[in-house]
This record gives structure tokens, C-alpha cells and sequence, in this order.
């Protein structure tokens, strides 16, 4: 359930943002969730800090060096991109930058990748 409670929150941040969407995206944080994306047609994009996928709480990835961080971050962001996303994120503030892409995408006749 923590999943589902997860993406309720980050819908309802989208509509208090009043960011536009033109389709819909699936905002994932674990690999098997940009897959339902893929199968469905929609637009994938992997949170990749605080993901169940990076395996890390806040405060372990937060004590880790620098290096390691990227480590993490790439390693997290390779697994999102071979599971069909079609953009990796670090942290939901990049989200409307993400979105108003997108949308740029669609309005150029662009769709997701699929399989």
C-alpha cells in the first residue's frame, strides 16, 4: 500500500503545482512501475532519490561521499532507463521541468517509447 499512497501523493502534488498535463505520465519509483508504464503507452519518468529502487533511505544517501552518490545515482538511473523509462529524474522538484518537456515533445507529434 505504501506504493499506492506514494503515487496518490505525488498526483495531488501535481494539481497543487497546477502543472500542465497534456497526457498522462507515470511517475515511478520502483522499476516494476515504469514497466506498467511501458505496457500502458504512457510516459515513464523514475524519481531516482528516495526510490525504492535506489534501496537507500534519506539519511544513508545523504551520508554517503559525493562520488558515491553519483555512483548511486547512475547505478539507479541505468535501472530506470533499461525497465522502459523514457527520463530519469533525481528528486521530484525536477518534475515540472520534466513535464513542461514532455508536453514540448507532444506538441512536436513525439510519443514514449514503447516495446
Amino acid at each position: 500500500m505504501r506504493i499506492k499512497k506514494k503515487q496518490y501523493q505525488n498526483k495531488q502534488m501535481l494539481i497543487k503545482q497546477k502543472i500542465p498535463i497534456k497526457v498522462l505520465h507515470h511517475i515511478s519509483l520502483i522499476h516494476t512501475d515504469i514497466k506498467e508504464g511501458v505496457n500502458a503507452g504512457v510516459w515513464s519518468v523514475g524519481v531516482i532519490i528516495g526510490s525504492s529502487e535506489m534501496g537507500l533511505s534519506l539519511d544513508e544517501f545523504t551520508s554517503l561521499s559525493e562520488f558515491d552518490k553519483e555512483n548511486v545515482i547512475s547505478k539507479t538511473a541505468n535501472s530506470f532507463m533499461q525497465n522502459g523509462a523514457d527520463f530519469t529524474i533525481k528528486t521530484m522538484s525536477e518534475l515540472t521541468d520534466i513535464i513542461e518537456r514532455i508536453n514540448s515533445l507532444i506538441s512536436d507529434g513525439k510519443r514514449p517509447r514503447t516495446n
